[in-house]
């Protein structure tokens, strides 16, 4: 349809599954306290 002329960004599973896990360790990394990546 109309909508995939505005789809910019079509990630692969794998990339989206390493995204979520990206923003889920940056997350728990505030919620401790501690400074993402240490």
């Amino acid at each position: 349809g109309q909508v995939v002329g505005v789809i910019d960004d079509l990630p692969t599973a794998a990339e989206v599954v390493s995204r979520i896990i990206a923003e889920a360790e940056t997350t728990l990394d505030r919620l401790a306290g501690r400074s993402p990546g240490s």
